[in-house]
């Protein structure tokens, strides 16, 4: 073995016993004692990109003798990089209607090692810490560390309580940076129960529920009954977890991150009987149907039932109506932006404001659809950004969004007013790919909300290039479905050469976008065309008797979005996609095709994702013909390495050049001798 290896591995033991965590019931760390090996550490080997490592985050929940809630956390953080230093800026949101909140205790401290390598402290002064208002009685407590720098340690801890048993606190395990140890804690009395629901795809260190005994008094006797009292402690930890960062292709971080939710499920008092929160989805699915902010927002009145005739008059199939109904809100009524799963304003009220959150506009959808005998009911469900939603427990607040489930003839269809650009079978990217609950009597049912449609992209490009190397050309493209949508709504604040600029992302490569027009602007469903005029003096490049130059002026992808090693979560697409290229290269008159591109097919699963580019070439020109499908919304985390290796293999192919070189000069031929006359003949004479 070399002495470099032992080296290696003697400093990964090393690295292992500074960050070695008790499994104890004792807290993981105590206040005030810092490592100086710790404090020395510039660089995280297992993550050279951290720029901070979490090396402990430790927090708690139990019960005080008020019977209040108590939520104490501890936090250390090693900065590595001054882009650590946001791991010492910190806010806590805190709700203090009715003294439901309180935070109490907020301490931080910075640690350096001195010149002379003593220890260095700074505190966190209290005058440091602000409040501010966020809305009603919610404040944010904001605060910054003081003296960071990098290679210090932060810490801080903080308590809050709350006199509501319903807010208990979750807990997430990963962060964005690397995490040796976090570990969350549960103390509560038998007779107040919570639920847990974990997620996450690293294996939890601890997970584990223990019997234990509290003494209580004061207020807490009157409730709980004998004293000591009997608790569970339920205890989660992660070891060693990796840092999470926003990737390509996924539907919110916390998706992905080892996490556990908790809610109260129901609590026994003495005298007071058993008082059950969390019942089943059936039972949740009867409340909102009868919810004064839900399914009692639905109206038929006489108002609805005329405005429904006025836009239905002369149609006749349940399904032109449905289409005129949905047109006539999605273009009448501006959506807030507010992403709700409840409505404050009637129907009525929503066509006189002509403005209301994306709940209010499916209510108004839905009770429309209803006046003109259409089967319409809402579906509840979780946007991708808002996390998705686990069906273990009926707990209503994981939904942030309403949709429109309708039945027109024999076709169902999931309808989203809420844009005034999208037609009625294209749904906006952030629901696809969740699961929603339909509100309806009867047996409770799930839907998934995919797509059969996809993003339609396809160019055609025409380039004449001359000797000296500069060139003008002219592009096509079409967009349909997904892809006309993005363009459309660029369209409403940008020029078309701006578009074409942005859609064509050929400007940084030297080439430029000398004019262009976008048609089809007017219509939602059908193609949007976009033509634009190229032209670059420097795009190829003319060496002696040879021109280099990338043949892929359109549709090229330049760059890899996968970069980690490996992922144990899927790529979500969201919807699968299309994109096609023609390309012509003139060749210039006096040149030839030294070098051209191969023929090149690449593929992921089966043609689960597939890349083919064919190539063309003749006297005068030379001719490519590319392809790049998406053929599947989801891919696994198996497949994730073929993806990676798919993408380089795409770019290094589309990064091969043209060369043309010029056609060698042709030797004239030498010319024939001519026949020489014999000495005295008389040419042209005849015999005397």
């Amino acid at each position: 073995m070399t002495t470099r290896s032992l080296t290696h591995i003697s400093f990964l033991f090393l690295f292992s016993q500074l960050f070695n965590v008790s499994w104890s019931q004792e807290p993981p760390m105590k206040w005030g004692e810092i490592s100086p090996e710790l404090l020395k550490m510039k660089t995280y080997p297992p993550d050279t990109n951290a720029a901070a490592v979490i090396l402990c985050d430790y927090g708690t929940t139990s019960f005080n003798d008020e019977l209040n809630l108590v939520f104490k956390r501890h936090l250390r953080v090693k900065i590595l990089s001054p882009a650590g230093y946001e791991w010492g800026t910190h806010s806590i949101l805190i709700n203090e209607e009715d003294d439901l909140d309180q935070i109490d205790d907020i301490e931080g401290i910075t640690y350096s090692l001195g010149t002379n390598g003593d220890l260095g402290e700074n505190e966190l002064d209290s005058d440091d810490i602000f409040k501010e208002k966020v809305e009603n009685e919610l404040y944010r407590y904001r605060f910054t560390l003081p003296a960071l720098t990098p290679g210090c340690i932060v810490e801080i801890r903080y308590t809050i309580i709350s006199n509501n048993l319903y807010r208990i606190r979750d807990w997430v395990f990963q962060y964005s940076e690397p995490a040796l140890w976090s570990e969350y804690r549960l103390t509560t009395p038998k007779s107040i129960g919570y639920t847990g629901v974990t997620q996450g795809y690293e294996q939890f260190t601890i997970n584990e529920q223990t019997d234990v005994l509290q003494h209580f008094g004061s207020t807490a006797l009157a409730y709980l009954g004998p004293n000591p009292a009997e608790c569970a402690q339920y205890r989660w930890a992660l070891r060693n977890a990796p840092a999470l960062r926003k990737e390509a292709y996924i539907t919110t971080v916390g998706d992905y991150a080892n996490k556990v939710d908790l809610q109260l499920s129901g609590y026994a008092f003495v005298g007071g009987g058993v008082r059950r929160v969390l019942t089943t989805w059936e039972n949740l699915v009867e409340e909102l149907l009868d919810a004064k902010w839900f399914c009692d927002k639905i109206s038929t009145s006489g108002t609805i039932e005329d405005l429904a005739n006025s836009i239905t008059t002369g149609l006749t199939p349940p399904e032109d109506k449905m289409k005129a109904l949905y047109h006539w809100v999605s273009q009448s009524i501006v959506w807030d932006g507010a992403y709700r799963r409840y409505a404050d304003q009637d129907p009525e009220d929503v066509v006189e404001s002509k403005k209301g959150n994306n709940a209010e506009i499916s209510f108004l959808l839905i009770s429309l659809l209803r006046s003109a005998g259409i089967t319409a009911d809402p579906v509840l469900l979780s946007t991708r950004a808002n996390g998705r939603v686990q069906d273990l427990y009926p707990i209503e607040s994981q939904f942030n969004y309403v949709l429109v489930f309708a039945a027109a003839g024999p076709r169902t269809f999931l309808l989203d007013a809420t844009d005034p650009l999208r037609p009625y079978d294209i749904l906006p990217s952030s629901v696809l790919n969740v699961k929603g609950l339909l509100i309806k009597e009867g047996p409770v049912r799930w839907l998934t909300i995919v797509t059969p449609l996809r993003s339609l992209r396809s160019g055609v490009a025409s380039v004449t290039l001359h000797g000296d190397g500069t060139l003008a050309g002219k592009v096509a493209e079409q967009y349909d479905k997904y892809a006309a949508l993005s363009v459309r709504r660029d369209l409403k604040d940008k020029k078309d050469i701006d578009i074409a600029r942005d859609e064509l992302a050929i400007e940084g490569s030297a080439m430029r976008v000398d004019s262009a027009l976008a048609t089809g602007k007017d219509s939602l469903s059908a193609p949007l065309q976009l033509r634009a005029w190229i032209s670059s003096e420097s795009y190829a490049q003319a060496a002696g008797d040879l021109i280099y130059l990338n043949p892929h002026v359109i549709a090229r992808v330049s760059d890899n979005p996968f970069k980690i090693a490996d992922r144990k979560y899927p790529v979500d697409y969201g919807y699968p996609r299309q994109q096609t290229a023609t390309i012509t290269i003139e060749i210039p008159e006096g040149y030839e095709v030294k070098e051209a591109p191969a023929n090149r097919t690449f593929t992921v699963g089966r043609n689960d994702v597939v890349f083919q580019r064919l190539v063309e070439k003749n006297a005068s020109a030379v001719q490519l013909f590319t392809k790049f499908q998406i053929n599947e919304a989801e891919l696994p985390a198996t497949l994730y390495k073929n993806l990676k290796e798919f993408y380089s293999n795409m770019v290094a192919a589309q990064s091969e050049q043209l060369v043309l070189a010029k056609k060698p000069i042709p030797t004239p031929p030498l010319a024939s001798p001519q026949p020489q006359a014999k000495p005295g003949s008389k040419k042209g004479k005849g015999k005397s």
